[in-house]
């Protein structure tokens, strides 16, 4: 089951985007910047939120894949932030939307 979340940004995590508590740097967001598409490695299964520049989740999701694709084409272009929970810890990312 997918555990619950805030629509804003999950404790221990900054608006600048910095490293959570226990992440490890095992988590790949690319390209970045995107025209829209992003490509999120980390190690499976993992959960993922995507938030904007005020803190409001815009994607949700899970995934058992090494590699997961998630379109953003319908954002504005911005800066963004990727929380990622996988089984090595919790990471955040900046990106930036064209």
């Amino acid at each position: 089951m997918y555990e619950a979340l805030s629509n804003t940004f999950p404790e221990n995590t900054t608006s600048s985007g910095s490293l959570v508590t226990k992440g490890e740097g095992n988590v790949l967001v690319y390209p970045n910047p995107s025209e829209g598409f992003l490509n999120i490695q980390a190690f499976s299964p993992f959960y993922i939120s995507i938030f904007n520049a005020s803190g409001k989740r815009i994607y949700q999701g899970y995934s058992t894949k090494d590699i997961t694709e998630i379109n953003l084409d319908q954002q504005l272009p911005g800066l963004y932030f990727v929380w990622i929970k996988d089984k090595k810890g919790i990471n955040t990312k900046k990106i930036i939307l064209k």
